[in-house]
């Protein structure tokens, strides 16, 4: 690499905070439009034998958080062969955050005049000012909130749909508002915690929860699906949100993600968490043992169940009617996509079977983003690269 192509791209920090694990990365972001490449990351789990209390998962958030940052740093001294680039190097931070860990809302504001008025940067600042009062009278206190969002995905005007609607003159308009916000002293545990091993202070950093993110690139990306399901199937918990002509229309979460397989396998041998985690890497990977092939395939069957059970909740919470999309993306772990895939294509019998036989599934890797191990980071890789 010459001199000249390191000044076109900017060393990012990127720290993917999740409910199942946290993932560090350092990522060369281009300034010419070309495509971002993660270099190095490590992604710890968070791995509780037993399904953690909120409590319980935030401390296990940040002592794994400290911990995966120290091995981050230690891969940079006491090895013959020095990494590329470092923790030193990096000039901003994006961190991105899974639930639980934010709140969420999508809203459209529909303003209508009996004159003409332009929607200039202030009146659309104040639209949005307007909103995030309401939302924070919603979920809590301005205190006990760090508002990580607040940002228009489009608008209708006059007719037309518009990812901006800045500078349009019209007489009545839908502006389509996607916001969220963090628990604040969680963010604050967040940034010292990063602190210990960042010279960059916190306006270096950027906060943002998923489905932004995989919203915003999947519209990159896929330009011509507006209707579609964005699965994020974590350790602890499974996102749904809800995309409809151009704008996260809503979302849901449920207790059930890829912990759910592990533990029933770890309980079924009786061997700790890690050793069942192992055991169904063994499994997908078709090392297993006959018999423990026979045995993980039959926990399965239960898993899909159970995991089935509480999508069909969610997905009358998101519409009673169930008319939803059925083109669905999903974002989670490479080597559970298969089994999940399964699990949302599997006939339970009842009205959602139709729903399930007509289901177009593209999963957030490799193919769809760019050539990485990791799915989650990519996608934030190729998020920040919009704004660089």
């Amino acid at each position: 690499m010459t001199l000249f192509d390191t000044q076109k791209k900017k060393v990012t920090l990127l720290l993917d905070i999740g409910n199942g694990s946290v993932a560090v990365a350092l990522a060369y972001i281009a300034t010419d439009g070309a495509q971002p490449e993660v270099v190095r990351y490590i992604r710890e789990p968070l791995s509780p034998q037993t399904k953690p209390t909120g409590a319980e998962l935030q401390i296990a958030l940040i002592k794994t958080l400290k911990d995966t940052l120290q091995t981050f740093l230690e891969q940079e001294k006491g090895t013959n062969k020095k990494p590329l680039i470092k923790l030193r190097d990096a000039t901003s931070i994006l961190c991105t955050l899974s639930s639980p860990w934010f709140f969420s809302k999508g809203k459209t504001v529909s303003i209508s005049q009996d004159k003409s008025f332009v929607m200039t940067e202030r009146f659309l600042a104040d639209v949005l000012s307007k909103e995030v009062g309401l939302f924070t009278e919603e979920i809590g206190t301005a205190d006990d909130l760090h508002i990580v969002e607040k940002t228009i995905l489009g608008a209708t005007v006059n007719g037309y749909h518009l990812l901006s609607p800045l500078h349009q003159r019209t007489c009545a308009c839908d502006i389509y508002i996607y916001m969220s916000a963090a628990n604040a002293r969680l963010i604050d545990q967040i940034m010292t915690t990063v602190g210990m091993f960042s010279h960059l202070s916190h306006e270096h950093v950027r906060f943002h929860s998923f489905p932004l993110v995989a919203f915003s690139v999947i519209r990159d990306k896929f330009p011509t699906v507006h209707e579609y399901l964005l699965f994020d199937i974590a350790g602890e918990i499974t996102d749904i949100a809800w995309v409809s002509g151009g704008m996260i229309v809503k979302t849901v979460s449920y207790p059930c993600g890829t912990h759910l397989l592990v533990r029933q396998i770890a309980k079924h041998f009786d061997v700790p968490y890690e050793v069942g985690r192992s055991y169904l890497r063994l499994f997908l990977d078709e090392r297993a043992t006959k018999v423990m092939t026979d045995d993980i395939r039959a926990l399965l069957v239960g898993s899909g169940k159970e995991f089935n059970i509480y999508l069909e909740e969610a997905l009358k919470t998101l519409s009673p009617e169930l008319a939803l999309p059925h083109h669905i993306f999903v974002s989670t772990y490479p080597h559970a996509l298969e089994v999940f895939t399964e699990f949302l294509k599997q006939d339970s019998g009842s009205r959602m079977s139709t729903w399930r036989d007509h289901l177009v599934v593209t999963y957030l890797g490799e193919e769809a983003i760019q050539k990485s191990e990791d799915a989650f980071l990519s996608l934030e890789a190729v998020f920040l690269s919009k704004f660089l």
